[in-house]
């Protein structure tokens, strides 16, 4: 039950930095302050256990966690902020896997993309709850090029530019018996999912009331990207164009 709290560092880490695998278990790291990671900086595995980040600030970015490779099981990164780049909640620079956890409210400022989650080239989130984060850029939601798998997952109220639950720059996105809702684009395209490249693969999943100001108001394929839709609905979303989904 260790607490992490009220910590500055000039660069790397507020509250904890390392370069090894770090485990949490019903621990809280909050209201820390660093350059990049405001929570949490570690250069190796951080896995987290029934724990806490949260009203961390990274002043450039990584508001919550930065690390290599991250573990998130029933625990909660919210209310983090990056200040002017990426990822408020969190930036993952290989592989995040994220378990009956939530990414609530986390925000990414300046040009900064991924406001709740950041990069990862294999992201698996499984029973958990992604909402109410924002983006001055990029996905409110998540900013991906890899490979991205939702299961059993709601994106809901997450706001961006471009991709206002995810933007989707490469790679493979799946989902199954997931739901996007109330998420927005607010001055350009994919309410839910704006999409660069790839692939897109859904299955059992449902998209309602998203919006985009441009085009796409669940999805925007901004550019060839091949779309599998299977017992997929799509609901009140709305855009001036496509507003279920919109393809060049």
């Amino acid at each position: 039950n260790a607490q992490v709290y009220e910590n500055r560092a000039a660069t790397h880490g507020g509250g904890i930095h390392a370069s090894s695998t770090i485990t949490v278990t019903g621990g809280a790291v909050f209201q820390n302050t660093g350059q990049y990671g405001g929570g949490i900086h570690n250069a190796g595995k951080l896995v987290l256990n029934q724990s806490y980040v949260y009203r961390n600030r990274g002043t450039t970015n990584a508001g919550g966690i930065y690390a290599t490779d991250i573990i998130l099981f029933q625990s909660s990164v919210y209310s983090n902020s990056a200040d002017t780049s990426h990822g408020g909640g969190i930036y993952g620079a290989t592989t995040i896997s994220i378990t009956q956890s939530s990414v609530l409210s986390n925000t990414a400022g300046g040009s900064g993309s991924g406001g709740g989650i950041f990069r990862g080239t294999d992201i698996a989130i499984v029973d958990s709850i992604i909402s109410g984060n924002s983006s001055s850029n990029y996905g409110g939601g998540i900013w991906k090029s890899g490979a991205l798998a939702l299961t059993r997952v709601t994106l809901a109220g997450n706001r961006a530019q471009y991709g206002g639950a995810i933007h989707h720059d490469g790679g493979t996105l799946t989902t199954s018996d997931s739901t996007m809702s109330d998420n927005v684009a607010t001055t350009h395209s994919g309410g839910a999912i704006n999409a660069n490249a790839g692939t897109v693969t859904l299955f059992g999943s449902r998209f309602l009331q998203n919006s985009a100001h441009n085009s796409g108001g669940a999805i925007n394929m901004a550019a060839p990207v091949h779309l599998l839709a299977t017992h997929t609905s799509f609901t009140n979303n709305t855009a001036p164009s496509g507003a279920g989904i919109y393809t060049l």
